[in-house]
């Protein structure tokens, strides 16, 4: 790649660079059974999927995997992984102090422990410093939309229907969402929790995906 000239501002110095454009490079993973091969065609397939699991099957590394797979051919410009913040003693995120990144780094650490199998420690970093990688709370999902995404909301089984409701609102266009969770670990009432009916209401539909591990 030849190199560009660029004049240093009061000198008579140039100074050679090369133009980069960051892009994803994504390890490539081996699917281990059949589920985790029908999760990946049903991301690549749908609009919104719901995944159901307990915890070790790999349905957050495969959606994370597919997800990054759809930035590097291009389909989507970021993705945005999306989590259940429990709020610090009843109080309401959106009142404690700081910006919404400090606010629910804590709680993302288990998506950043997968990305860095998957890109690497330092690629990780790039890919959250020029926006391809955002983290988000549900707490500051009203009155935004996403375009040109592909999101993952885990731990869906402690979302009610009010904040499922909220959640696929966001959806805008060329857009992508996954739900993931297990419906049979939760931290809400279980009559509260919406993700167990979502799932079995579009267990059949053609235009949904849904994947039970």
């Amino acid at each position: 790649m030849s190199g560009k000239s660029k004049k240093v501002k009061g000198t008579k110095q140039t100074l050679e660079y090369v133009e980069t454009e960051f892009k994803l490079h994504t390890k490539r993973l081996k699917c281990k059974n059949e589920r985790q091969k029908e999760l990946i065609d049903q991301i690549d397939s749908k609009p919104i999927i719901f995944s159901a699991g307990f915890a070790g099957t790999g349905k957050t590394t495969i959606a994370l995997y597919a997800a990054l797979r759809a930035i590097e051919r291009g389909e989507y410009q970021k993705l945005v992984l999306v989590k259940s913040v429990q709020p610090i003693r009843n109080q309401d995120l959106g009142f404690m102090p700081g910006p919404e990144g400090s606010k629910i780094s804590p709680f993302m650490e288990s998506f950043r422990i997968i990305l860095d199998d998957l890109l690497g420690e330092e690629q990780r970093q790039l890919a959250e410093k020029e926006g391809i990688i955002i983290y988000k709370s549900p707490t500051f999902f009203r009155g935004i939309t996403i375009k040109d995404a592909i999101v993952i909301v885990d731990e869906a089984q402690q979302f009610d229907d009010y904040l499922l409701t909220t959640i696929v609102s966001r959806l805008g266009e060329t857009s992508k969402m996954i739900f993931l969770g297990d419906d049979l670990q939760t931290d809400v009432q279980r009559r509260e929790s919406a993700f167990k009916k979502w799932l079995e209401i579009f267990q059949d539909d053609e235009k949904i995906g849904s994947v039970r591990f």
